[in-house]
């Protein structure tokens, strides 16, 4: 009777080993498949050239020979939220006209600039896609005397920061010099709905 049972035994043994190899594989599959979905959205949100405005965005009224720089940010977008802290820490600048716009509000960013001594102005992320084509943010303008923007794109020479800095102010006042800057392309958040659809559809960010 020993005999009988000895394969039934063995075959349960079998297949307590062989279901857990199983469950580990499509533990792993499934794992995998979770992790790369919001890192692809992710990656694929700081990848994507994002369209901004190439009309000027300044509000506020200028010389023919005020040079102004305007800041295109939202705050709840990761990367703006570098830039508002690298303005805030700085202050305006003494050579150039500063001002701030914050994509869907932003109060509390919006008063921390204000105090600094930023002029701040607010648009919905709609608005400023029907009204000017721009669907990301961050970027910059540097506009002289109200006119088209002499610069209207990112603060970085690639997709993220790299050892140079920030590029506004230098890349202002090369333009008061009376040099050239090509508009650097812009990686960063989306603002736009349909824009947001494409590059985030769940929501991850």
């Amino acid at each position: 009777m020993s005999k009988g049972k000895a394969p039934i035994s063995t075959g349960v043994a079998t297949a307590a080993r062989r279901v857990p190899r199983w469950g580990l594989l499509v533990g792993f599959v499934l794992w995998t498949g979770a992790i790369s979905v919001p890192l692809g959205l992710f990656s694929a949100a700081h990848r994507a050239v994002l369209p901004v405005a190439k009309e000027s965005l300044q509000v506020s009224s200028s010389g023919e020979e005020q040079w102004t720089i305007v800041h295109v940010l939202a705050e709840d977008c990761a990367c703006s939220r570098s830039v508002i802290d690298y303005l805030a820490d700085r202050g305006p600048s003494k050579a150039f006209a500063e001002e701030v716009t914050l994509v869907g509000g932003g109060s509390e960013a919006a008063e921390r600039l204000r105090r600094q001594g930023y002029l701040v102005a607010t648009v919905e992320g709609e608005q400023l896609c029907a009204d000017f084509g721009s669907e990301g943010v961050p970027f910059f303008q540097v506009v002289k005397g109200g006119s088209e923007p002499s610069y209207s794109g990112a603060y970085f020479d690639g997709a993220f920061r790299g050892d140079a800095g920030f590029q506004d102010l230098r890349t202002a006042s090369r333009l008061a010099a009376g040099g050239f800057v090509l508009s650097r392309p812009v990686y960063g958040c989306p603002t736009s709905e349909r824009l947001k659809s494409v590059l985030d559809p769940f929501g991850w960010k």
